[in-house]
């Protein structure tokens, strides 16, 4: 299952002069993906991507380990993309059933069970583009650790994007929903929500990570429903 991630990974992502079996060892990767530990050897042999965080735990380099894990483990945005930009990693990794059921408000966990999207608790991720999944009814790595574990998509990739603005005219305090329908190459189908609220001069702005339109393994037919 992580091979047939890996190699998904590979074709969605700018080819990484550097991590190739052919590239001199002296060749440094433009840029990396920031994954769960358990994943680098995988990403590494068969994505040809660089992590940085592996296996090898703190022996590969401890601030970068030690980094990685703090962006799965915060709740807080904006110090996951600062992060994110301190490690020149622009693509996100993530692995399902990994982190306790009291940590859902986790980044680790925002991303692979809600995409992102909004929930009555928590307001939306709008910096992080889900670009593929699967593979659909593979085996995630936590099947090891606990038999009865299920999961329809096991990894997940996501880009740190920039976002847009939506601007909707909106009462200061009142609260605007922004819906997407999104359709993923392993037949997923969900919807993205942002939320916002009016502000003071009858505006509400919502910045979302999706663009209307958009084709390949995340597809986002129609537009914007507020």
């Amino acid at each position: 299952t992580q091979v047939r991630f890996a190699q998904r990974v590979r074709h969605v992502t700018p080819d990484q002069p550097g991590c190739r079996p052919q590239d001199a060892a002296n060749v440094r990767p433009r840029y990396g993906i920031l994954a769960h530990p358990t994943l680098g050897h995988t990403l590494h042999l068969v994505g040809h991507r660089a992590t940085p965080a592996d296996p090898f735990g703190p022996y590969l380099g401890e601030t970068n380990f030690r980094r990685a894990i703090e962006f799965f483990r915060t709740e807080s945005e904006p110090e996951a993309v600062a992060i994110a930009r301190q490690l020149k990693t622009p693509f996100i990794a993530t692995a399902a059933d990994i982190g306790a059921d009291e940590d859902r408000h986790r980044m680790d966990r925002r991303l692979h069970e809600t995409d992102g999207s909004a929930t009555p608790e928590r307001p939306h991720l709008a910096h992080f583009r889900l670009v593929t999944e699967g593979p659909r009814g593979g085996v995630p790595l936590s099947f090891v650790f606990d038999a009865d574990s299920e999961s329809a998509i096991p990894y997940k990739l996501f880009e740190v994007v920039p976002g847009a603005i939506i601007e909707f005219p909106a009462a200061p305090g009142v609260t605007v929903t922004a819906e997407l329908r999104i359709l993923t190459r392993a037949g997923r189908r969900f919807a993205f929500r942002a939320r916002g609220q009016g502000g003071e001069s009858g505006v509400a702005r919502l910045r979302v990570p999706y663009a209307t339109g958009a084709r390949g393994d995340v597809n986002t037919a129609g537009a914007y429903r507020l």
